[in-house]
């Protein structure tokens, strides 16, 4: 027995995480014999358990074995040897880990048994060097979720935040790869994973893993943190599933915090599909197979028409009735329109998915996968809410004082699909290949069953909004597609006690994007009575592709070309470094033309007063058909991993460079807004006398509208000579480049001194901008062109400047210029426990702090929007740190899975997850443009005492009155009284604490079917558990009490230049709280119940 104990194998973290767009796995390790010498020669074989796939290689004369390329899962690893007795272990290879495996064998001539040992998981293989977080098929299959998607399963990740955060960082730009193919949602409009969030059914998912500070040079395209995933593959034994999940309204609470939500409307989901995997050959060829379908039937709107003309917003009913919308329908059918139904009712939400996959065992050498999927989804969207030519409606198109026609609906198809080929080879002992190629696309289109006709908004006479009927005035041409084809190829081959790696990667991504409002034309009309009798209309709004345009899409193409080389090697026993670069170069494909007029503007004055210019300064240039220029960025990493003797302690940690990507509506926007496509109208009075012209003239086709425009004075044709006029300027600085981070972390895994597996990790990590972007608004003259306002509050007053608030008066959007800043920076410190007290029961519990903070978080889907949307004091131009809108101060997570065998082949499986957080962050900001910059995002001044910050009488409370509602209310917050004469800072108050737990109950009814097993599985998925057992628990608050932080309305200036204002209001009176209950369903409990057949 004494001697067996030199057999002990010591498993510790390996440095190695495999590439964002990884599908498989490694193991490495060294051989010694029993003085510690290395063996040369010892023959290593890998076979899968399920496949039967075979691997080999042997050790180099320091030991040293490597395998790479191997498909994740279950092994058994033979070290065999002349002279001493074989080794076998198993162990379970999981997605983008290297395992590492150091084995010491025993001469034969002493008769020792064969050895087998089954290796456990341990968190040290699991965390390596940086932060990276597995997810197992089993995890997934035990914990709860009612959307069935991945955001359910990286959640468990306490560096996850809202929206598809990572780290505090923007969600837009989490990468997200499954089998390697790039499914992220790069356009960027939305946070939502592609497909409405749903790109791959979970049941094809095999494991998930999360990265957010990994070292491998491997890694790329992002700065928060990353999503791979690897989808199942056929085995040597046919398998399979099938299975049915439903919910309906009457599975989930109704009141919130006593509240009760009213009648329940009908609404369901219902999720069914099947499985198959299996052999095609055994041992050579195999197979699998998903197939899944979700139908949500659901209203487009709760909405409904009234049958007294009456109102109710309580109740969503509208004042319109049936008669007023069949005048209207009547009214339309002059011009051969059918305007359709009223019934806002079918609104389905359909989602349709794909996938199969081949695996190929071509030799012991060669290993082939190819594998497809698609993901189809639709869905119903009202009209948009009020936007229009001129002054918008005070009340929604669809609201207690409006309605709309069903063809006035919109549809919206979002769509994804993906291909990969993967090839691993293996040449020798010591060289082995991959080569990956994948082709994605990602694409939101929108379309209607109305057919080609301009919508119409019908107002009441009084100067509110009353119907609307037509093609929905953004939806015609309006959509975006996302293609990428990357092809990499990687070496890796082990010298002594190195292991290096080199690899050669090509990207090719396109987008192209359609943006055409009122593109079937736009009227409005003061009544319907004025539609009736042919009256002109009170506004006109129409946008036409240029004749000389034959493709009015914006796009935007580039390469991305990428080398790295890396070095794994032990200059100690129990140490492990990598160290390695990684080299970028983007190229931008797509030629776009340059609007000369835009590159003729001079800035100078935005920077310097007259006559304070510096000799040889060149003001920069609006150059819409100029890409920035090519460059390269380079991404040095090194990591570390060290383990004590015993294996209880490892530290570990490292630095580096990462690279990211932008949303890439930030560029397709650009030629969208320099005026080269197409020409938006909008004629919203009678001064040009377009809108008289229309009277008993209803011009209702593309051509008519066209033509009438055009001949009054409209251009045909693009000319890229033409006068600046009412522009909104976007260009891309010439030295733009990529986001890029450093990135550096320690992290401590300590294995209690328990008699039962339990690992406490302790982690900080850091991330310092070095190419942070943000835009920056020319328009605006240098800061002391200005005055500044009076009193405590001095901030600049824009509206001061004798020669205007802008340089150039024409143009009346802004000219965004998209640049970078190093200012930005990030840090998180956690602390987790992982741990099986008892036999089948797997606990995690972990705690963060979080802070990041960023010149602009860049919300918004045009770079004009994003400036305007960055919150300030004195402009969104400052370049000043505040705390970004995607960070989540303080959390606690925690889950746990138990598993109960109640039979011979039954059990019971129970998953609790849960959630302790700030809901998020919000700011204290004014209603409107305090300081006259052009934007709203105004942070508010925080008076010292209460006679600093002056008000106005608002008609319904005097300005006493709101001073020392003001003043109360000051007094009384958490974050404003603590800053008592300061500005506010972005995003620094916080929303209340909350709390949810999940809940998932499986009971597996296993019988024998000949010699296999099969299984019944019951399934029960309770969201919000605690708000069962009370409606007062697990909800969530809205800071809708407080208008969402913005308090504060600017009425202009009293004689003394100081600032004056109303406080807000609403109906139960002036500001007096911060938060209100979030009266929705999605407060309540969400049962889900399924049914599944496995094979």
């Amino acid at each position: 027995m004494k001697r067996l104990v030199y057999l002990l194998v010591t498993l510790f973290a390996a440095v190695i995480v495999v590439s964002a767009q990884n599908t498989t796995t490694e193991i490495a390790g060294r051989v010694i014999d029993e003085n510690g010498d290395p063996l040369t020669g010892v023959t290593i074989q890998a076979v899968h358990t399920s496949y039967g796939s075979n691997y080999g290689t042997s050790s180099n004369r320091q030991g040293v074995y490597s395998l790479s390329g191997l498909r994740p899962g279950n092994y058994r690893i033979t070290f065999s040897f002349i002279g001493y007795k074989d080794y076998n272990q198993d162990v379970t290879l999981s997605l983008g880990e290297q395992y590492v495996l150091d084995v010491q064998l025993n001469e034969s001539v002493q008769n020792l048994s064969a050895v087998n040992i089954t290796a456990e998981r341990t968190q040290f293989i699991e965390t390596k060097t940086g932060q990276t977080m597995r997810i197992s098929n089993k995890t997934i299959e035990q914990l709860p979720s009612i959307n069935r998607t991945l955001l359910d399963y990286t959640r468990l990740s306490q560096y996850s935040g809202n929206d598809n955060s990572m780290a505090g960082r923007d969600g837009r730009l989490t990468t997200l790869n499954i089998d390697g193919a790039s499914l992220n949602n790069s356009f960027g409009t939305t946070s939502a994973l592609p497909a409405a969030g749903n790109p791959i059914s979970i049941d094809a998912i095999d494991e998930v893993q999360v990265v957010i500070a990994p070292y491998d040079v491997r890694q790329s395209n992002f700065t928060g943190g990353g999503i791979n995933a690897i989808t199942k593959s056929g085995s040597n034994i046919l398998t399979g599933s099938a299975y049915i999940y439903h919910r309906n309204q009457n599975m989930r609470g109704n009141k919130v915090d006593g509240y009760s939500l009213g009648n329940r409307e009908k609404e369901s989901k219902t999720t069914y599909g099947f499985t198959v995997g299996g052999p095609i050959i055994k041992n050579k060829l195999f197979f699998f197979a998903n197939l899944e379908f979700e139908d949500q039937p659901q209203p487009i709107s709760k909405w409904k028409l009234s049958t007294d003309g009456v109102g109710d917003a309580d109740a969503m009913i509208s004042r319109v009735t049936q008669a007023d919308m069949d005048r209207f329908a009547t009214a339309l059918n002059k011009y051969g329109y059918k305007a359709g139904t009223t019934d806002l009712n079918n609104g389905n939400v359909q989602n349709r998915k794909i996938l199969a996959r081949l695996d190929w065992n071509i030799s012991d050498k060669h290993n082939l996968m190819l594998r497809y999927n698609i993901t189809n989804n639709s869905s119903w969207a009202t009209p948009n809410n009020n936007s229009t030519v001129g002054t918008s409606a005070p009340s929604y198109r669809i609201s207690d004082k409006g309605y709309v026609f069903r063809n006035s609906c919109y549809t919206i198809n979002d769509d994804a699909w993906s291909a990969v080929a993967e090839l691993n080879s293996r040449f020798s002992n010591s060289l082995s290949n991959r080569l990956l190629a994948t082709l994605s696309e990602v694409s939101n289109l929108r379309g209607s069953e109305s057919p080609l006709f301009p919508y119409i908004d019908i107002w009441d006479g009084n100067g509110d909004i009353f119907m609307g009927a037509g093609y929905e005035p953004f939806s015609y041409n309006t959509g975006n597609a996302t293609n990428t084809f990357n092809i990499k190829d990687e070496i890796r081959w082990t010298a002594g006690n190195n292991i290096l790696t080199a690899g050669i990667s090509m990207e090719h991504q396109k987008a192209k994007t359609g943006y055409t409002m009122y593109g079937t034309g736009y009227y409005k009309y003061a009544s319907l009575e004025d539609f009736e009798q042919g009256k002109a209309p009170i506004a006109l709004g129409y946008t036409y592709p240029y004749d000389n345009v034959t493709d009015p899409m914006s796009k935007v193409s580039f390469g991305q070309y990428s080398l790295y080389i890396q070095n794994e090697t032990r200059p100690l026993k129990n140490l492990i470094l990598t160290y390695g670069l990684r080299a970028d170069l983007l190229d931008y494909l797509q030629p776009i033309e340059t609007n000369q007029p835009f590159k003729s503007l001079d800035w100078t004055a935005h920077y310097y007063t007259e006559g304070a210019v510096p000799e040889g300064f060149n003001s920069p240039v609006f150059d819409t058909g100029r890409w920035p220029d090519t460059n390269v960025q380079l991404s040095p990493r090194v990591g570390f991993n060290w383990t004590n003797n015993s294996n209880t302690l490892v530290v570990r940690g490292g630095a580096g460079l990462f690279t990211g990507r932008i949303p890439l509506v930030f560029f397709t926007n650009i030629p969208n807004y320099s005026n080269m496509l197409q020409n938006t109208v909008m004629i919203k009075d009678n001064s040009n006398g377009l809108l008289s012209g229309l009277e008993n003239n209803f011009l209702h086709t593309n051509d008519d509208l066209k033509k009438y425009l055009t001949t009054n004075g409209y251009p045909a044709v693009y000319n890229q000579n033409s006068a600046v006029k009412s522009a909104t300027l976007c260009a891309v600085s010439e030295d733009f480049k990529l986001p890029q981070v450093f990135k550096t972390s320690l992290g401590v895994d300590w294995t209690l001194p328990v008699d039962f597996p339990a690992t406490i990790t302790a982690e900080g990590i850091y991330n310092k901008d070095i190419n942070a972007v943000m835009t920056e608004n020319l328009n605006l003259y240098t800061d002391n062109s200005y005055g500044r306002f009076g009193g405590a509050d001095n901030r600049i007053n824009y509206k001061s400047n004798t020669k205007g608030t802008n340089i150039y008066n024409n143009v009346t959007g802004g000219a965004a210029m998209l640049t970078n800043t190093n200012r930005g920076y990030s840090y998180s410190v956690s602390l987790s426990l992982n741990a099986e007290p008892v036999e089948n029961l797997n606990v995690n519990l972990a705690y963060i702090h979080s802070e990041s903070k960023s010149v602009s978080d860049m919300t918004g889907s045009s770079l004009y929007s994003t400036w305007k949307n960055t919150l300030s004091v004195n402009s969104s131009n400052d370049e000043l740190v505040k705390r970004t809108a995607y960070v989540i101060p303080d959390k606690i997570s925690a889950y746990a899975t138990y598993t109960l065998n109640t039979g011979k082949y039954s059990s019971t499986m129970f998953g609790l997850y849960y959630v302790g957080m700030n809901s998020g962050v919000y700011s204290y900001s004014y209603t409107n443009d305090m300081n006259g910059d052009g934007s709203s995002a105004d942070l508010i001044y925080i008076p010292a005492s209460k006679e600093e910050v002056k008000f106005v009488d608002n008609g319904n409370y005097t300005a006493t009155e709101q001073q020392d509602a003001f003043w109360n209310f000051v007094c009384n917050d958490p974050y404003l009284s603590k800053h008592k004469g300061e500005y506010a800072e972005a995003n620094m108050a916080r929303m209340p604490w909350f709390n949810r737990f999940d809940l998932r109950v499986v009971e597996n009814i296993g019988f024998k079917v000949g010699n296999d097993i099969h299984k019944i599985q019951l399934s029960l998925d309770l969201m919000n558990a605690s708000n069962l057992l009370s409606n007062k628990w697990g909800v969530r608050q809205t800071a809708s009490a407080c208008n969402n932080g913005k308090i504060l309305t600017y009425k202009g200036v009293n004689t003394e230049g100081k600032p004056l204002y109303t406080l807000y209001s609403n109906k139960e009176g002036l500001l007096s709280k911060q938060f209100d209950t979030l009266k929705s369903s999605d407060n309540c409990w969400f049962l889900q119940l399924g049914l599944k057949y496995i094979f």
